[in-house]
């Protein structure tokens, strides 16, 4: 039985996994699971149905917003919210997100604040 909450962040950058932990650290006590490629955040998605992911759209192997419709199309994910955390900030991608079945778009730079209220209401505490 799960406990605590748990987060999926699919990024390629070592850094920015470390960085989007160390800030939603300060949001509540989660669960973390790392991926650097679509291929392996599919297959953890699968696997661990998390509570959130936090996915960026620019990452190997499958393309975010392919992966997006990929979690959504299984019935035991499909109902997971998803955060958008990326540079690729141009209105079709937006948009291309948000149809695929994105909660929420921030583009980076980001402010630490936003990410941890966009946690907190996607997971309900």
């Amino acid at each position: 039985m799960k406990t605590r909450k748990s987060i999926l962040i699919v990024d390629d950058s070592a850094n920015i996994r470390k960085l989007v932990r160390v800030i939603i650290k300060r949001a509540g006590d989660y669960e973390y699971l790392e991926a650097v490629d679509g291929r392996e955040g599919l297959e953890k998605a699968l696997k661990y149905k998390p509570d959130l992911i936090i996915l960026d759209l620019i990452i190997p192997k499958i393309y975010g917003i392919e992966l997006i419709r990929k979690i959504k199309a299984h019935k035991e994910t499909k109902d997971i919210p998803i955060i958008i955390l990326t540079s690729e900030t141009t209105y079709e991608a937006v948009e291309q997100a948000k149809e695929a079945g994105a909660d929420i778009f921030m583009g980076k730079p980001f402010e630490p604040k936003d990410l941890r209220e966009s946690v907190r209401e996607l997971l309900g505490n």
